[in-house]
């Protein structure tokens, strides 16, 4: 179904809520031109999964109707700088913020992983802390000039993204069976399963023979877990499992 929205009327969309009262979300008719055309969308079958869907359906349905000719991915810029400049300075200062604390997480991440579980357990096991701090220092400056070239020269950032994001296939699949198949897991289990997913992601740029499959996630799953399995029937020293000690009334 198809309607045609007009000035000077607010569209009111009832969403059946938990409570008595039902959730309203309102569509303003400043975002609207004259004869702008927009499909009706039945806001209640996102209730199913949370109200913060129907907010990010409406989002892309104000950048629509502002803009009808807009790509997907200029829609949040082209809506954010559209706002007055107090809206648009603080969400841009919300959306900044977010992005340092990530960037900071991961570099710190990667500086601890190579230091702590390549450097200090396989190149040099009685460094000092001083040349340790130094080690992860220089590792977090490293990375930073690897992911600021990314950035500049990356043809394509989403697809890049997509591929970076992939690496966690490794960690989830440590954690899966960590949490289910405890007795699979041994101390080197997830060093070598993340290290196969990172050559794996290298292996899949550069050999496009492998592309047999869909996407590089579905070949990380592939080897991570037949990665995970062959330390688990070769290295026989398994993990320490917590006991849990009940508390006496």
């Amino acid at each position: 179904m198809v309607q045609y929205l007009s000035h000077g009327v607010q569209y009111n969309f009832n969403i059946p809520g938990k409570g008595d009262m039902p959730d309203i979300v309102h569509i303003q008719p400043e975002f609207l031109l004259p004869g702008d055309r927009v499909a009706a969308v039945d806001l209640r079958k996102p209730r199913e999964t949370g109200t913060d869907i129907v907010a990010m359906a409406l989002l892309g349905i104000v950048a629509k109707v502002s803009f009808p000719d807009i790509t997907a991915t200029m829609a949040l810029p082209k809506v954010v700088m559209s706002l007055n400049p107090v809206a648009s300075g603080t969400t841009l200062a919300a959306l900044w913020a977010a992005d340092v604390s990530t960037a900071c997480t991961i570099l710190l991440g990667a500086g601890t992983l190579f230091s702590q579980d390549i450097y200090k357990r396989f190149i040099n096991p009685s460094v000092s802390d001083e040349k340790f701090v130094t080690v992860n220092r220089l590792t977090i400056f490293g990375v930073g000039l690897i992911t600021l070239w990314f950035a500049f020269n990356a043809a394509g950032i989403l697809k890049t993204m997509i591929a970076g994001l992939s690496m966690t296939t490794a960690l989830t699949c440590v954690f899966l069976f960590t949490v289910f198949a405890p007795g699979l897991c041994r101390r080197s289990s997830a060093f070598y399963t993340t290290l196969v997913g990172l050559l794996g992601l290298v292996v899949w740029e550069f050999v496009p023979a492998l592309h047999v499959l869909q996407h590089v996630i579905y070949f990380e799953w592939l080897i991570c877990i037949v990665t995970f399995l062959i330390v688990a029937v070769v290295d026989k020293t398994p993990i320490k499992v917590p006991e849990y000690v009940e508390e006496e009334a």
